[in-house]
């Protein structure tokens, strides 16, 4: 049986959960696109003053209008070790290059080159579907981030899609605030979208900072995939709390502990269209999605809402290579790994964030057509 690759960080969490109680059609609050892109700033006023005994609106935020929205298909397909050649001429400087440390073992899935070079740390993995990973030296205070190890240190998790601290940590002795590390995650990650010519944008939506006892530090930057204007979900639901099986993830990671540079890359799929099976000219209106999570809430819970969203969450609907195999392995492969030609359907949710810290997710998920609710707590 092969062995399947998992990078650090990048783990996919797929769940069956039971439904969580939702909204009657009739009870759906509407409204269009345009008149939602043209009031979006008085939108968010409206939220930001209700107030609940149970649920609380404690930050600014704000959240993309799309100029179109739907439940579409798209299919991962982008062979990137056909591009092994472009990536490795931008990432691999060429007094560290060489051509026998250049590997491929098709006993990992994905399989793609693979270059490692030990004296300066420097490694480079491409293979089909859309992944790459890059590492320019080793740290293990970075490896430490990247992987959400609890024991070695302490985090803070920053959601970025609206007012956040923009707290100052120090990285190899520089002084680096937490926008400063975005935007040189943002510049590394707008560059190799240029140069891998990749399908997709990526949206920054989480940064967490962890420090050793020392007050050394390392920050991580988590981006998800961008699709006709909207994120795709990146938070996972560990307990069963979802009625269906969510592909939540990070579709790209960095990890600095150095200012002005990146010291591990890595995503993990892309697509592109594959088939449109609705669309639709109005959604359920953001206050109507936080007033259903509320009233679904128990009146002795109290909760802070740290943002919201428009996102599509992608489930898998052809897994391409659990066909090919035995029910054991196919199992195995299906969780938490995205193959070249399995197809993902994506359905717009509204998206009311609690808490985004790794594997102690809170967070609610309205439907934009039929106003259902779905619940994850990480936490219980």
């Amino acid at each position: 049986m092969k062995q399947r690759m998992v990078f650090a960080g990048i783990s996919l969490s797929f769940a069956l959960l039971t439904a969580c109680a939702g909204s009657s059609k009739s009870e759906i609050e509407t409204v269009t696109l345009e008149e939602l892109a043209k009031n979006k700033r008085q939108a968010i006023e409206e939220i930001r003053k209700l107030d609940y005994d149970n649920l609380h609106i404690v930050r600014d935020f704000d959240f993309e209008v799309p100029t179109e929205i739907g439940k579409y298909r798209v299919i991962c397909k982008d062979p990137f070790q056909d591009k092994w050649d472009t990536l490795a001429a931008e990432y691999i400087p060429e007094d560290i290059y060489d051509e026998s440390k250049v590997v491929i073992d098709k006993n990992y899935e994905p399989y793609g080159p693979t270059f490692r070079d030990e004296e300066s740390g420097r490694y480079l993995f491409t293979a089909g579907n859309g992944t790459f990973v890059y590492e320019s030296k080793r740290s293990g205070l970075v490896n430490s981030v990247i992987s959400g190890s609890d024991n070695d240190g302490e985090e803070k998790y920053y959601y970025l899609n609206g007012a956040y601290d923009n707290d100052i940590y120090t990285l190899n002795g520089e002084e680096v605030s937490i926008a400063e590390a975005v935007k040189t995650a943002e510049k590394f990650v707008d560059r190799f979208i240029q140069v891998s010519d990749f399908p997709q944008d990526f949206v920054p939506v989480v940064a967490v900072a962890k420090q050793d006892e020392n007050k050394n530090a390392a920050i991580k930057v988590e981006f998800g995939n961008v699709y006709k204007g909207l994120p795709l979900c990146i938070v996972q639901s560990c307990l069963g709390d979802l009625s269906f099986e969510l592909l939540g993830a990070p579709a790209g990671i960095t990890g600095a502990d150095e200012k002005d540079s990146i010291g591990f890359f890595a995503e993990q799929y892309a697509f592109e269209d594959y088939e449109t099976l609705e669309t639709y000219t109005s959604i359920v209106t953001p206050k109507r999605a936080v007033e259903t999570l509320q009233a679904s809430l128990a009146e002795r819970t109290e909760y802070d809402v740290i943002g919201m969203e428009l996102i599509y969450c992608p489930v898998k609907c052809h897994d391409i290579k659990a066909e090919q195999l035995d029910t054991e392995e196919a199992e195995e492969l299906t969780i938490g790994w995205v193959s070249e030609k399995d197809i993902l359907e994506l359905t717009p949710y509204w998206a009311i964030y609690i808490d985004m810290t790794w594997a102690r997710e809170i967070y609610g998920l309205v439907n934009c057509v039929t106003g259902e609710l779905e619940f994850v707590n990480n936490q219980r």
